[in-house]
């Protein structure tokens, strides 16, 4: 049986050798009812469970001494990351939970504007960059080890 997610599949993955992965867990900027972390904490749940699920192939990593661990065991590690920093719904306590589930990375925006930060993808800019908590997020992000996503 195939295990397939998308455009991923496991066989796939080891035929092209893949070393290590992030787990882009995304939940849509435009939503508006109130429940982005609510959402994002059930998707960085679920992709947990299908690294559990499967862990014969995929071990969950959090630093590069795990990657090396699991790679010597076989394994595929993963590292979680979210797309957008609507999901922290502009709580640093929130950014540190995330990190402390697993999340390594994660894109300051996605297809829209947050309060701290501009998104690309919309025009005209709302805050011309980032604002100071924005900036605020990116040394909490650089503090725990977490990669700055733009």
């Amino acid at each position: 049986m195939t295990w397939c997610l998308g455009q991923t599949d496991i066989p796939r993955l080891r035929a092209g050798g893949v070393q290590a992965q992030f787990w882009s867990v995304y939940i849509p900027g435009e939503q508006r009812d109130g429940h982005f972390a609510r959402t994002q904490l059930e998707q960085i749940a679920i992709a947990r469970e299908i690294i559990r699920t499967h862990g014969d192939v995929f071990t969950l990593a959090s630093t590069a001494d795990d990657v090396r661990k699991a790679r010597k065991a076989g394994k595929i590690p993963g590292m979680l990351g979210i797309e957008g920093g609507h999901a922290i719904e502009n709580s640093l306590p929130l950014l540190r939970t995330y990190y402390d589930l697993g999340v390594r990375y994660m894109a300051l925006t996605h297809n829209v504007h947050l309060e701290w930060a501009d998104a690309a993808a919309m025009v005209p800019p709302h805050v011309n960059g980032l604002t100071p908590f924005g900036e605020e997020v990116v040394r909490e992000m650089n503090r725990l080890g977490m990669v700055v996503d733009l």
